[in-house]
């Protein structure tokens, strides 16, 4: 059974993703792992840690990943398998620990401004998407659940035999049953002399699954993406995250001020292929 990957820090946003998660899991027949990462206690002396503090505080996040567990089961049904994980710190360094399990195949986050860590402002939301290395889907906050049928995939066209796993999307659209449409957006007057080739490389490599390609000239890439998914009442935009700057735009900052964001699509990050 494949396994998703959901760390909460607790706050609203985080319980909304750990929400949109079982609701995903349930399509694709999949498990959820409800994990936290704790910061261990101030030692109260130079030479002492309060033992007792650390472990009514352990007791207390177990006790609450079980409380939240059981309201996604009460409202969602108790067909789908959730095990809550609580860690000492290195919220990234557990994801990938877990990640490493063979049947993992997913980690899904929000993006939040508050709550009892502060795991999920956007700085660390880019951490864990940098770092991680594997398959991240970050759940704005007004993301509505639906069965994932339309995927946008933003690409640049720009060296892509090297740069696009074409394998990995190839696996998620036929997993999905969905469609899948190539989006590129340059601006204006942009010199492409090589795009065409490109394009030809992709629809190669993109053989065997439905898509279609749709090219925009936009001077805001991530306008010209927010506007042709609502167009296109897209269920998800998937990118690679090999241009940091870019991945900056979409997640970084408060997610007031990210535009996907406030459009209410999920971002699916797609690490090149090893």
């Amino acid at each position: 059974m494949k396994t998703f990957i959901v760390p909460t820090d607790f706050s609203m946003n985080a319980q909304h993703a750990s929400s949109y998660a079982v609701q995903l899991a349930r399509q694709l027949h999949a498990r959820v792992i409800l994990m936290h990462a704790y910061e261990p206690p101030v030692a109260i002396s130079e030479y002492e840690v309060s033992t007792i503090h650390f472990d009514t505080m352990k007791e207390h996040i177990v006790r609450r990943l079980e409380e939240r567990k059981e309201e996604l089961q009460m409202e969602f049904g108790r067909d789908i398998p959730i095990e809550t994980r609580a860690f000492e710190a290195d919220l990234i360094g557990h994801i990938k620990e877990l990640y490493a399990q063979p049947e993992a195949s997913l980690a899904v986050i929000g993006l939040t401004g508050a709550g009892m860590a502060n795991f999920f402002l956007g700085s660390n939301t880019l951490n864990i998407v940098n770092n991680v290395g594997r398959i991240v889907l970050t759940v704005p906050p007004y993301a509505r659940f639906r069965p994932i049928k339309k995927v946008i995939f933003a690409c640049d066209m720009t060296e892509v035999a090297a740069t696009v796993p074409a394998a990995r999307i190839k696996r998620i659209i036929q997993l999905l049953e969905a469609e899948l449409l190539v989006l590129n957006i340059r601006k204006p007057q942009q010199p492409s002399p090589e795009m065409e080739a490109e394009r030809e490389t992709l629809e190669s490599m993109l053989q065997g699954i439905p898509f279609s390609f749709h090219a925009l000239e936009r001077r805001n890439v991530v306008a010209g993406i927010k506007d042709f998914a609502r167009t296109q009442a897209a269920d998800l935009v998937a990118i690679i995250p090999h241009k940091r700057d870019f991945l900056a735009k979409l997640l970084g900052g408060s997610h007031t001020k990210a535009m996907l964001f406030r459009s209410g699509i999920p971002i699916l990050t797609l690490p090149v292929e090893d």
